[in-house]
């Protein structure tokens, strides 16, 4: 990295090392025995190791170097310095120290002496100080040479340590659980799901004890999808829901294309994640729920954005829509519009009472169901992204939407209530709005950020991302 004095510092390789982390995150040896095995498992060509070391780069390019301080790195660097001992029994730091006052103050003899042994520390009245001159030396210039590469490196190790220590709190979890026998297949499963999640559940804990009793007592795992439905603005004066899920490209305001992209890759992916519990011997059922209430929020009686009958016809085509989707993808789940399953699932009535009661909170500003900040930042957000949809739009509609978008993803408990088990989520993470859905009673599901959806494309090449 640098030379001081003619005493080379390189920068020490911060890369992991399997036996040596997992050494410091599971002190028994034989949960060590196990934690290791799990990291050294191959798939598909590559160690599991190696696989987390990627999620760490993945996290690192996501998070960017901002996130860590230069001191931060440098205390890092110096602990790689401290733990490389040779064979005196000095550390590779304390050996470039004693090179500077070697160097600096011409101690040869001095220096020579403590690293054979034949002089303490304690001997020498003024090593003490000498000593402090060149750690805040040799400090300094490492800070001074920092480049973003080892930044980005030190982000990387940082990322890994933390993945490692998540993992061995699912291995102490399932030993403590009476399943240290099968602890490499739940590691194996819960790296499987990690890999795939786009954003921290919720509550981890929820997630992780799900997964447990659906691997050892063969618990069904309730798998629930929300879906829209397929809006599209021709022109941006006309309303129209598709009726399929193939790629669509539509002109909307004047100069503007809009491609919709299929959606059949939703089915595929929600496919690829029920594998990942089927690969383990875990029973899942596949529920898929299309929200048709956005029709009434969006466009309600008396709207004057897109002609009535256009409304009138998307209705319609919602039920076309989840008969394409029973029809096509009916073999892989349950599918039912919103409106029918809480018809079928005589739940109506209570789904109703929450969402009035929650409309009524945020009537008055919220704050017992929804945080007025909340509540506002979701307002704005219709307000922007309708107004770029139509050219022109108005806040009080804005808001009439926003609140019963809330309202009814609040009142979502009482669908996930109605499943015999606590259901697992499968859903897009929507930023702050994630908290939102089932909110009214938290503990009602459990929910799993993942890709499914591919975004909307507009005109030269920008991506809308709502």
């Amino acid at each position: 990295m640098a030379n001081v004095y003619g005493v080379n510092i390189p920068f020490p390789d911060l890369s992991p090392t399997v036996n040596r982390l997992g050494e410091e995150v599971v002190k028994k040896r034989e949960e060590r025995k196990i934690f290791l095995e799990f990291l050294e498992t191959r798939l598909s060509g590559r160690s599991i190791s190696e696989e987390i070391y990627g999620l760490a780069k993945e996290m690192a390019l996501s998070l960017g170097t901002p996130e860590v301080s230069r001191q931060e790195v440098v205390e890092a660097v110096i602990r790689e310095y401290k733990r490389q001992k040779n064979f005196s029994g000095f550390s590779a730091y304390d050996q470039m120290v004693f090179a500077l006052i070697e160097k600096m103050n011409g101690q040869r003899d001095l220096i020579e002496g403590i690293r054979r042994g034949k002089t303490s520390f304690l001997d020498v009245p003024r090593f003490p100080g000498l000593r402090k001159k060149a750690e805040v030396l040799l400090e300094g210039k490492i800070a001074g040479d920092l480049k973003p590469k080892d930044i980005g490196l030190y982000l990387i190790y940082k990322n890994y340590a933390s993945l490692l220590r998540d993992y061995a709190r699912d291995l102490f979890f399932v030993i403590n659980q009476g399943g240290r026998e099968k602890a490499v297949e739940f590691l194996q499963l819960m790296h499987a799901l990690r890999k795939t999640q786009t954003s921290e559940p919720i509550i981890y804990q929820e997630l992780r004890g799900l997964a447990f009793d659906a691997f050892v007592k063969k618990s069904v795992v309730e798998l629930v999808h929300i879906k829209s439905l397929r809006f599209t603005y021709p022109g941006g004066r006309n309303l129209r829901v598709l009726k399929d899920t193939v790629c669509v490209k539509q002109d909307g305001l004047p100069g503007e294309t809009r491609v919709y992209p299929s959606e059949a890759v939703i089915f595929q992916r929600l496919r690829a994640f029920e594998k990942i519990f089927r690969d383990s011997g875990i029973s899942t059922q596949m529920t898929v729920i299309v929200s048709d209430s956005d029709l009434d929020y969006c466009f309600p009686e008396g709207q004057d954005l897109v002609p009535p009958a256009d409304v009138l016809a998307s209705r319609i085509a919602a039920k076309e829509y989840v008969k394409f989707l029973q029809e096509h993808h009916g073999n892989e789940a349950r599918i039912r519009l919103l409106s029918e399953y809480l018809s079928e699932g005589g739940i109506h009535e209570e789904f109703d009472r929450v969402f009035d009661e929650v409309l009524e909170d945020e009537s008055k500003g919220g704050d017992i169901h929804v945080k007025p900040k909340v509540l506002e930042m979701r307002v704005s957000e219709q307000f922007e992204h309708y107004q770029k949809m139509f050219g022109s739009y108005s806040r009080f509609l804005a808001r009439f939407t926003a609140t019963r978008q809330i309202a009814n993803l609040l009142a979502l408990s009482v669908v996930f209530n109605s499943f015999p088990n606590k259901p697992l989520l499968v859903i897009d993470s929507r930023g702050f709005e994630n908290e939102l859905i089932g909110g009214y009673d938290p503990g009602s599901v459990i929910k799993f950020f993942t890709k499914l959806k591919d975004p909307v494309v507009i005109g030269n090449g920008k991506i809308e991302r709502r």
